[in-house]
């Protein structure tokens, strides 16, 4: 009883303590209430205190936390304590039984936490004039108004059609009207009178409806006129004609509101954007004539500050890349004297059709007209170019022995004795983070030779022959040669195909080994696409053999030695390659500010793009601060509040209060950030809460940023949800924001595993380019990636969007696997603490020597792991090695713990409906519709008690004590790895205990030279927070791209 009430003691007293907003983001799971509560003071009866014992007393803590929350003030304007995260997943993995003080909590819920005067908290967020008029009615009570301008209340006009129409009585905002016998308290316009024309003082209110009836007048080409069509009713007249004896025509070119696109209704109404559709239509359809003004930002567009004036404009966007508002780099009024949408689609009509080159004649075979090359898609391909094909293109010779299926593995497990493993009935076939499902990568081919049949005309389609090559997987070695192998090294093949130049993906560039006159692991470096090979691999005789001489040249006739010295380094034969080169040489590095940094991951993968010199970053947490300034020596980091730095710098002050320079307008040429995502993450239970709405708000500061700064570049990072929250709506402000400041703008959710790490982490994208910028493009997947986990498109209200990616159902590599992540590095236990060992293996893979660099350095840092329990060691210790083993594998035992105790085995005392006839599945009465007893709870036992105890409305907890899969990939990676924890698939695949913080970094892609600092609960949550670096790189590549492309236009 004396620990009892001591350990009791310790938790109520820590809970009020870290219950203020400052230290809220410390109770995200139950895992942070027994981390907090694992080291008693020394005057307390018993040296260490347990997992189990915190569900062992879990029932009397809820009660005293109950108690302390009767006991408060009336004037206390904090949150209750039974509403914090840890304390709720208590009460949800012990089963705890609420008394009646459970409605005086949901009272109180009612009352979040605010922001009191004189308290410490999150201070609110710094805004611009222009974010603040559009942000104000979404984050009112998180935004600092005293020092921002007066602003514009927007109003109805009160004269056109919708503000005039009836409340309808029906729609859900009318029901909760008092008139109508709802509450009263929404306040909500009726839906079908609601979003009607806006307009604030000094504008004018404009509706499509301007005529009922036809009325003459003179029409010119490039008038702008309205159409009785709701969903396009106006439209740009690019042509009239009359036939001879018949009726006339007029061509017109749409417009859209910015309603119908996805800022919906929180767009400007008076803008219009030209999108790329057009029609013919008889000029009866025509009401009349109205005018639009193009409006272009202005020569001082990054000085202009302040609101700009609202005027009927439209901006011209360009459907063939799927982005959202981007604007040609250049605009004249000879656009509107001919339809540029015709001409788009002309152009992209005569792309699909493949053209042939000069011809060669008949050379080898009779029928046969060869070229030496041809053109597909706007893509040359030549004799001797190396193509992706889609995997159906054609089949090998060899079959290749195909993993085993997860049910093969487990039969004898599952069948065997159900009392020893009576857990296992909850079992289902799919294992996340397994990679049965992902597709194949692309075939890879050669071209011999380009042809099209002289015989007849029904088939004249444009041939290739083509030369298979061989991966490591597809030989008669298997999956099983992946582990040992370059994902970039491919086997020489003498075997033939033709298929139709229509059937390729792309080109790549193929190189014998000894034609290199560099280290391979350079050559891969230098671009993406490129492969090589070092022998030829004969099907028939199963046998890896030399290559023959014509197959070590590049097949363009300059025969061996082609590329020696200097020359070929520079020239890659594929566009992307030399693209990546050119990139290196001819672009100077941009200053970057990093807001929300943390420990730099964004800025890392942009300056391994070498994109970015990131001259400045904000982090306000001190470990991530000193780990970015341990990897970016030359930045100036500020370790303080963004939105009290953004006033400082508003304000005019050149230093902050540590004298350390504030970067000043015109400095900043790439903004990039990652807003804190826990309010918008799904991986967070209590996203709804103030301290999470006062996180999401700072989204709002970064935006302030960039329209006080105005960089070339914008680049915003997020959780997958950002797409989604609140329907959309912070989505649709921020697009409205950057619309507003005259940005080109663009929106996407990328999956990181397909850009080289090995894990599943959705994130969305926004990415913004100032006028006279060409807007980037997204990545092309380089690597393929479970089905299931790339689910990417967007759905906004009714529409759904997808962005400019061609490559949905396969890519040039396979995925990135836990082998290739973490097979080099040495054997640990639970709690090692050597921050420093050697690596005692060489690297493997292609990822291993990624991860290892150039540095050669024989030290591994932070490959050092959380020290659990002896009860969690045990259970960690049980779980088999097979793959995608999870608790459900657990026996029931009774074993003895490395502390000397035993746990005990489990009793199932009451039948479960869900479970399989036979003997007792459940372990509590609640399984039976009935209220929990006390009495069948349990305590140190090797199966969890908590976990078959709510299992069945919980997905059986599938994952937790998971392990990890060889051949599969990472969860999505955590801030705080725990057996126990939502994201629970945590354990080593064949080592008992959790992985290691540089197993973590390595799953995001970090390298191994990269430093992080602090405790190992410090290094977990600046990983869990990082942007993965080689997703960074991805866009840094396409940033450059565009400025690649920007100045070829401009010589």
């Amino acid at each position: 009883f004396p620990s009892h009430t001591s350990k009791c003691k310790i938790e109520t007293n820590f809970l009020p303590t870290y219950s203020l907003p400052s230290h809220t983001s410390k109770l995200t799971n139950y895992s942070s209430l027994f981390v907090q509560t694992t080291a008693p003071p020394p005057d307390m009866p018993f040296s260490c205190l347990t997992e189990e014992g915190l569900l062992r007393h879990a029932q009397f803590l809820v009660e005293q936390v109950e108690s302390y929350d009767e006991a408060r003030d009336d004037d206390e304007v904090a949150a209750l304590l039974l509403t914090s995260p840890c304390v709720r997943n208590l009460v949800k993995l012990a089963g705890v039984t609420l008394g009646n003080r459970h409605g005086n909590r949901r009272t109180g819920s009612r009352h979040p936490t605010r922001i009191v005067k004189g308290r410490q908290g999150p201070s609110k967020a710094t805004t611009t004039p222009l974010v603040a008029s559009i942000f104000d009615s979404f984050f009112s009570e998180q935004m600092d108004v005293e020092e921002v301008e007066a602003r514009h209340k927007r109003q109805r006009c009160g004269v056109c059609e919708v503000c005039r129409r009836p409340d309808c009585g029906w729609c859900r905002n009318c029901q909760a009207m008092s008139k109508y016998g709802g509450s009263g308290r929404a306040k909500q316009a009726c839906l079908n009178r609601k979003y009607a024309t806006l307009h604030t003082e000094g504008s004018v209110c404009f509706w499509d409806i301007l005529f009922e009836c036809f009325c003459k007048f003179v029409l010119h080409n490039g008038n702008a006129i309205g159409f009785p069509a709701v969903g396009q009713s106006h439209s740009m007249l690019t042509a009239l004609w009359q036939e001879q004896g018949g009726q006339p025509g007029a061509h017109v070119v749409w417009f859209m509101r910015g309603s119908q696109t996805v800022m919906g209704e929180a767009s400007d109404p008076h803008e219009l954007f030209l999108i790329d559709s057009c029609d013919d239509l008889p000029p009866s359809d025509i009401i009349d004539r109205v005018i639009v003004t193009f409006c272009p930002p202005g020569e001082n567009w990054a000085s202009e500050v302040g609101l700009f004036k609202h005027t009927l404009c439209f901006t011209l966007t360009d459907e063939a890349t799927p982005s959202p508002f981007p604007v040609p780099y250049s605009f004249s009024s000879s656009i509107l004297s001919k339809c540029g949408s015709c001409a788009r689609q002309a152009q992209e009509a005569q792309m699909l059709i493949p053209q042939a080159g000069p011809s060669l004649g008949c050379i080898a075979v009779p029928g046969h007209e060869e070229f030496g090359r041809a053109t597909y898609r706007d893509e040359e391909y030549r004799l001797g170019d190396a193509v992706y094909l889609l995997p159906d293109a054609f089949s090998f010779s060899v079959k290749a022995a195909s993993p085993p299926h997860l049910s093969h593995l487990r039969r004898f497990e599952i069948s065997s004795d159900t009392d020893l493993y009576p857990e296992q009935w909850r079992r289902t076939d799919y294992v996340k983070g397994s990679n049965l499902s992902s597709p194949e990568p692309y075939r890879l081919g050669r071209i011999a030779t380009l042809w099209r049949s002289t015989a007849g005309m029904k088939n004249r389609d444009i041939m290739m022959t083509i030369n298979k090559l061989y991966r490591p997987e597809n030989t008669h070695l298997g999956q099983a040669s992946t582990r040992h192998t370059d994902m970039s090294l491919v086997y020489w093949s003498s075997e033939q195909v033709n298929l139709p130049l229509k059937a390729a993906q792309g080109r790549f560039q193929v190189m014998f080994v000894e034609e290199l006159n560099e280290e391979v692991i350079r050559y891969i470096r230098a671009a993406p696409n490129r492969f090589y090979f070092m022998e030829a691999y004969n099907a028939k005789t199963r046998k890896f053999e030399d290559p023959p001489y014509h197959a070590r040249s590049d097949g363009h006739g300059k025969g061996k030695g082609k590329g020696k010295g200097k020359g070929k380094v520079q020239k890659v034969e594929d566009g992307e390659g030399e693209k990546e080169v050119k990139n290196e040489q001819d672009i100077k590095r941009l200053r970057a500010l990093d807001v929300f940094s943390g420990c730099g991951g964004l800025s890392e993968g942009l300056h391994q793009a070498g994109l970015t010199e990131t001259c400045w970053a904000v982090e306000m947490w001190e470990p991530a601060a000193q780990a970015f300034r341990l990897n970016n020596s030359g930045s100036t980091v500020f370790t303080e509040d963004c939105n009290l730095l953004l006033k400082l710098v508003m304000a005019g002050e050149k230093t902050n209060s540590l004298g350390q320079l504030l970067p000043a307008k015109g400095d900043v040429e790439v903004l990039c950030g990652g807003p804190p995502c826990q309010g918008f993450s799904g991986m967070n239970r209590f996203n709804s809460r103030t301290y999470s709405q006062f996180k999401n708000s700072l989204v709002v500061s970064l935006l302030s940023y960039c329209d006080y700064y105005r960089p070339r570049f914008f680049l915003l990072e997020n959780v997958r949800n950002f797409v989604s929250f609140k329907r959309s709506a912070v989505l649709r402000l921020t697009l409205r924001s950057l619309v507003r400041m005259g940005y080109q703008c663009t929106f996407a959710v990328l999956q990181a595993g397909q850009y080289g790490v090995p894990q599943t982490r959705r994130r969305a994208i926004i990415l913004g380019a100032a006028p006279g910028e060409i807007l980037p493009r997204y990545p092309e997947p380089r690597h393929v990636f479970s089905p299931r986990a790339c689910q990417l498109t967007v759905a906004v209200g009714e529409l759904r969007f997808c962005n400019n990616i061609t490559r949905l159902t396969s890519a040039p590599l396979r995925t990135v696997t836990v082998h290739d992540a973490l097979g080099d590095l040495p054997e640990i236990r639970n709690g090692a603490n050597e921050l420093e060992i050697p690596y005692e293996a060489e690297s493997s893979s292609w990822f291993q020597r990624e991860m290892r660099g150039d540095q050669n350095q024989p030290i591994l840092r932070d490959h050092v792991c959380k020290a659990m329990s002896p009860l969690v060691e045990a259970r960690m210790r049980y779980i088999p090695v097979a793959p995608g083993s999870d608790w459900r594998d657990l026996p029931n035992l009774e074993v003895r713990l490395s502390d000397g105790s035993y746990s005990r085995c489990l009793l199932y005392s009451h039948p479960d409906p869900r479970a399989p006839p036979g003997p007792l599945r459940a372990v509590c009465c609640c399984a039976l519709a009935k209220p929990c007893d006390p009495v069948d709870r349990q305590f140190n036992t090797l199966i969890p008690w908590c976990l078959p105890h709510t299992g069945n409305r919980h997905n059986h907890w599938a994952g937790l004590y998971g392990r990890l899969e060889w051949d599969g990939f990472f969860s999505t990676t955590v801030t705080n790895p725990e057996p126990m924890g939502k994201q629970g698939r945590v354990l080593h695949p064949e080592q008992h205990r959790v992985v290691s913080v540089r197993e973590c970094a390595r799953s995001q892609g970090f390298p191994d030279t990269y430093r992080f600092f602090g405790n190992i609960l410090d290094k977990h949550r600046q990983i869990g927070n990082a942007v993965p670096p080689p997703l960074a790189k991805a866009l840094g590549l396409e940033i450059k791209a565009s400025i690649l492309k920007k100045q070829v236009l401009q010589r």
